[in-house]
């Protein structure tokens, strides 16, 4: 049976809008900072509607099992350095939709990540406890090059 799990990541950035949100809305930029993903390409450019991209990851389940999963990924702008929408089928029968918001407030950027995924409720808990440890790690590697950078 299907189910829709929600979860919120928020964060603050040591940096200006500018900065941070072309790491989110190239895909490839933002492939090169997540700690799983080993190739991203685009595959479908239909700007200013969408990009495509393919994906390509590589974890270890509990530590152990090698899993190479690969996808298509869809980036949608919405608002240019204010929102930013992930699509994917990640596998079969697990969808995954995350709206990306984005706030500067005296030259640091509050993100908020509203990841919403569909599909097997155990699939879903599973993933979503992936996607949590990739991204807290990603979110401390994407601070600390800005901080370089700045």
């Amino acid at each position: 049976m299907a189910s829709k799990t929600k979860l919120i990541i928020e964060y603050e950035f040591d940096t200006d809008v500018n900065n941070l949100y072309e790491n989110f809305y190239d895909f490839r930029k933002y492939g090169q900072l997540h700690p799983f993903m080993t190739d991203v390409k685009v595959i479908e450019d239909k700007s200013p509607d969408y990009i495509e991209y393919s994906v390509c990851e590589e974890l270890r389940l509990l530590g152990l099992i090698k899993y190479c999963p690969s996808y298509n990924v869809k980036v949608i702008e919405k608002s240019k350095y204010k929102h930013i929408i992930y699509t994917s089928q990640v596998k079969k029968g697990v969808f995954l939709t995350m709206n990306l918001y984005f706030t500067e407030d005296n030259g640091k950027t509050k993100f908020k990540e509203d990841i919403e995924v569909e599909g097997n409720k155990i699939i879903v808990s599973v993933f979503l406890k992936i996607v949590k440890n990739a991204h807290d790690k990603l979110y401390t590697i994407m601070q600390q090059r800005l901080a370089r950078s700045n």
